[in-house]
């Protein structure tokens, strides 16, 4: 399966957007390796905006307008033939228990499959002070509960749907209010 780290999904100045932070790798100036990548990632269906967060990390920042769908392979070819290590983000929306899994449906109508992160992956999500558990349960309580509305950070890989591998969980007060971003 291939899986990649995914999304940070956030409200900026009143402006709906999708915050994705790209860690590229092979690149070896930023001048025009990183150039090259940065205009790359602009030109992705819903760019509002890219940058070169830290070249020596390889990391980029992407705005995209929060009705678009993150598409891993979309960012994987325009990475302009550089490897792309991983991609983080946060994804909001509402979540649905299906058959044997969950569903989270974005803004942008995206669907995606969620699914329990490797352990090392929750423990990373958890914030100091917290003790990492897997959000499943935590997901299956909230579903139970009625509290659908929630923000998930997790792996974003690509099937028949998109796949979210979720390494935290939060319940969102105020989603209704725009596109479901916390």
């Amino acid at each position: 399966m291939s899986v990649m780290t995914a999304v940070l999904l956030a409200l900026a100045a009143g402006e709906e957007k999708v915050d994705v932070q790209v860690w590229v790798k092979g690149m070896s100036c930023e001048l025009n390796c990183g150039s090259k990548v940065q205009k790359s990632l602009a030109a992705l269906p819903g760019a509002k905006e890219a940058k070169i967060a830290k070249f020596e990390e390889g990391l980029f920042t992407v705005a995209l307008d929060a009705k678009a769908a993150v598409k891993p392979s979309e960012i994987r070819k325009a990475a302009s033939g550089y490897e792309i290590v991983k991609i983080m983000a946060t994804l909001s929306g509402t979540v649905a228990k299906e058959k044997d899994g969950f569903v989270l449906t974005t803004a942008s109508g995206a669907k995606y499959a969620v699914k329990a992160a490797a352990k090392e992956d929750c423990e990373k999500a958890a914030k100091p002070g917290e003790a990492a558990a897997c959000p499943i349960g935590a997901l299956d309580k909230l579903v139970a509960d009625g509290k659908t509305k929630v923000a998930v950070t997790g792996l974003l890989g690509e099937c028949c749907q998109g796949e979210l591998s979720i390494a935290a969980v939060k319940v969102c007060g105020a989603c209704d209010a725009k596109t479901g971003a916390n």
